[in-house]
């Protein structure tokens, strides 16, 4: 039986390696002195939105100089990504709103980048080969920060709280769509967890359904992890952290540093492909081992 202190020590493995050094212990240092302020966490997921927009612009200009400034600004940008949900967890102000605000200022930011990259390479390249690389790009990234929010926010409530979140929030925001006053925003967030049910647990489709028709949780995939060994359960979270999606976001940045923004577009690309679905395919292997251990051990 592990303890809280493993338990936490295990879940620190679903944080990429990028978060877990640099941006996290950095953002950290500024929850208390932001704390002291009247800023908000939402208004700093809309300020990061808007350092996403000045990179974008500064990638346009297509000279190492600006490259250079638009990799540091787009770190700041990382660490400002890590301070919003900090913040909101120290001021006890985290709700299913925020958390749809701060993922798609995410989503404004990687659309922003890849946007600059785009008026670059369309300059340098047949526009066929720009779009092909492009669309493989922004669909094996969206599929890679989809993934790892999905597990994350997954396994964490199954450890830490023996509940499954995914199935509570959705639960949650189908109640809030159905009460007076629901807007777009919730909308979005409902479709938004109901896509990553979709693509990374399609066998969990019926579970959900029955989830939300009755309103009980199924806790099958909840008991089956706490029933896995400490290694296993280490290596299987850190696999889900080198999907990331700011792993690929990083590597897409690298290439403002090496001049070369094409290259590390495809390695972005293959790294991504190979990660989810390595990740898909080991964790279904393990719930069916562990699933059917704990049906055979009741």
């Amino acid at each position: 039986m592990l303890t809280p202190e493993r338990r936490e020590f295990i879940i620190d493995q679903l944080t990429d390696i990028p978060n877990r050094l640099f941006y996290y212990p950095l953002a950290k240092l500024l929850v208390k002195p932001a704390a002291l302020t009247p800023i908000t966490p939402t208004q700093i997921s809309i300020f990061h939105a808007c350092i996403s927009l000045v990179v974008a612009v500064l990638i346009t200009f297509n000279e190492p100089f600006y490259f250079y400034i638009a990799f540091a600004l787009n770190q700041l940008r990382a660490v400002l990504d890590c301070l919003d949900g900090s913040l909101a967890r120290y001021k006890k102000m985290t709700s299913s709103l925020g958390r749809t605000i701060d993922t798609y200022a995410d989503a404004l930011g990687f659309v922003s980048l890849i946007t600059g990259i785009v008026f670059v390479l369309k300059e340098q390249y047949p526009v066929s080969t720009v779009v092909f690389w492009i669309t493989c790009v922004v669909l094996t990234a969206n599929f890679m920060a989809h993934g790892t929010d999905f597990f994350k926010r997954k396994y964490t409530s199954a450890l830490r709280n023996q509940e499954d979140e995914i199935g509570k929030e959705l639960l949650n925001k189908k109640r809030e769509l159905q009460a007076p006053g629901a807007h777009f925003l919730h909308r979005l967030g409902y479709a938004n967890d109901w896509f990553q049910v979709i693509i990374l647990t399609p066998l969990g489709i019926p579970a959900i359904r029955k989830t939300l028709a009755t309103g009980e949780l199924d806790y099958k995939e909840v008991r089956a992890i706490n029933s896995m060994p400490e290694r296993t359960l280490r290596i299987f979270f850190t696999l889900i952290s080198l999907m990331t999606g700011d792993i690929a976001i990083f590597i897409i940045t690298l290439g403002l540093l090496f001049n070369d923004l094409l290259l590390f577009i495809k390695i972005a690309t293959f790294y991504g492909v190979v990660l989810v679905i390595a990740t898909v395919i080991y964790r279904q292997i393990l719930l069916r081992i562990y699933t059917q251990e704990g049906e055979h051990a009741a």
